[in-house]
């Protein structure tokens, strides 16, 4: 049996971890598993409690508090108005579940899809992604942003964005909001690049400051994770981090944040019967769903 328990996240997210109302919901929950425990011991067959996170969350003043601009508008500035960039989570955020009800809406014959039409839609502003091309899309989750180039084909490199859109990834890098932006070139692979030095991600050769020291021991193998996925973005980047406060600067709107590098996101948490040993530290939802596998069989 597997019990899902959002509330704690949902109000850190918005009020910030270390608020009271935060931990108000921590003792919440602990009362919901004590009394699940209670009604465990009463049950015709015996359970064994687990209880884990899959994260933690960091606190910070969001990216567009303190440079007065979304990070899609820190783009726009870099590349100039003739491109178009969209922000892609900033219109779904307003329209909920309406947008993709008038996406299975508009195939419908008669005055419904008159009015779910493509241009009643523009008007309305409910268009999709797919019907608005951009020429840059920003995509961001926590203090974690992928940016990509639609027109290009496959992955785009450091010389074709330097090409299309010069001084955009230099720009990114200085700016005090970044912390590190990973990016695939032609000649040296994938590198993490800060604004005081670059690493590439096969660990051979460094420049100036490692950008991902201050991240943590686990940051390198994490970025390795993300490049070689499919849907990895031509850039993505990572907000600053300081490591003296814990803080990030979310790039959505939220002050308790995860999905990204930096503080106490990553610092996720189990609680298991004393008598169950872990075999190897657990790093990634792989290895814990492997633990709890092992955990599962009659010699575990």
């Amino acid at each position: 049996m597997y019990v899902d328990f959002v509330d704690y996240d949902e109000i850190a997210h918005h009020a910030g971890p270390d608020r009271v109302e935060a931990r108000d919901a921590v003792a919440g929950l602990d009362k919901i598993i004590g009394i699940i425990e209670k009604a465990a011991a009463d049950a015709p067959r015996p359970y064994r409690f687990v209880v884990l996170s899959d994260h933690g969350q960091s606190p910070g003043a969001m990216f567009a508090q303190r440079y007065r601009k979304p990070l899609e508008g820190l783009v726009q500035e870099l590349v100039g108005e003739q491109v178009k960039v969209q922000g892609a989570t900033a219109h779904v955020e307003h329209w909920g579940t309406l947008s993709p009800l008038l996406s299975v809406a508009s195939g419908i014959s008669g005055m419904t899809r008159v009015v779910t039409s493509t241009p009643f839609r523009r008007h309305a502003g409910a268009l999709d992604d797919a019907e608005k091309p951009s020429d840059i899309v920003v995509a961001a989750s926590g203090n974690l942003a992928l940016i990509s180039f639609p027109s290009v084909s496959g992955r785009a490199t450091r010389e074709t964005i330097d090409a299309t859109y010069p001084g955009l990834v230099d720009g990114l890098v200085r700016h005090p909001g970044i912390g590190l932006v990973m990016v695939r070139s032609e000649s040296r692979g994938s590198l993490a690049l800060g604004a005081g030095g670059m690493v590439d991600l096969a660990g051979e050769r460094s420049d100036g400051t490692d950008p991902l020291t201050r991240f943590g021991a686990t940051a390198l193998e994490g970025l390795r994770r993300v490049d070689a996925m499919t849907e990895c973005g031509d850039l993505v980047i990572v907000s600053t981090f300081d490591p003296e406060t814990g803080e990030v600067a979310s790039f959505e709107e939220q002050i308790g944040t995860h999905g990204g590098l930096g503080g106490r996101q990553s610092a996720a948490f189990i609680l298991h019967p004393a008598e169950w040993t872990i075999v190897a530290p657990l790093v990634g939802a792989v290895a814990l769903h492997q633990q709890i596998r092992r955990w599962l069989q009659p010699d575990g």
